[in-house]
């Protein structure tokens, strides 16, 4: 049972938070530097939870807090502001870990690995980078949608596609090159793209 001492502290808190929402949401960048330092710590006691690396918590607790800023509007009641920021920040790091899954995945994948690799069922962030970089692949220009299916999606040998092409071994490997370059361009940020389609 709460003490009316406890009562009045709590309703400082809350009329504490209320006004750091507020002047936040007018834009007033002092009173989110404070909300950060009431909840930096709460923060990172949930990330480090699932994330061992000190630099890589760091990195995480500063995203929780944009990806926060971003979304107080959404925030309906300043008393829940501490249990908010705990949900984005599990929220933000098993997203954090479920990409860092798909990076792996993608810089082991192999030739006839795409699909049967990362469609996985109720995987969905899984999913969608299947269906994201199918769809790049989708939008090459024909000459590099050819060499990327038959080098990735059917195990095809630059010399073989050289073959199956009637271009030189030279050739097939210029045009992999150039629609790799291409399909990095198209493909989102997340993903890391210095692992997509590494194979040479």
């Amino acid at each position: 049972m709460k003490t009316s001492n406890g009562r009045r502290m709590e309703a400082r808190a809350v009329d504490r938070n209320a006004d750091l929402v507020a002047r936040t949401l007018e834009g007033d960048a002092e009173a989110y530097a404070q909300i950060i330092d009431n909840y930096r710590g709460r923060v990172y006691k949930v990330v480090r939870q699932k994330i061992r690396r000190d630099e890589e918590v760091e990195d995480i607790v500063q995203e929780v807090f944009c990806n926060a800023f971003q979304r107080l509007t959404s925030l309906r009641d300043p008393v829940a502001l501490g249990a908010w920021l705990a949900r984005i920040a599990a929220n933000t790091t098993t997203q954090r870990l479920r990409r860092q899954q798909v990076r792996e995945r993608i810089k082991d994948m192999e030739p006839g690995d795409v699909l049967p690799t990362y469609r996985q069922p109720g995987d969905r962030v899984a999913d969608d980078v299947v269906l994201h970089v199918l769809a790049a692949v989708e939008s090459l220009p024909p000459a590099y949608h050819s060499v990327v299916n038959l080098f990735h999606f059917e195990g095809y040998t630059c010399q073989q596609i050289g073959k199956a092409l009637g271009i030189s071994h030279y050739a097939a490997k210029w045009r992999l090159h150039e629609a790799r370059w291409r399909l990095r361009a198209n493909l989102e940020p997340e993903i890391d793209r210095e692992y997509v389609f590494s194979r040479s």
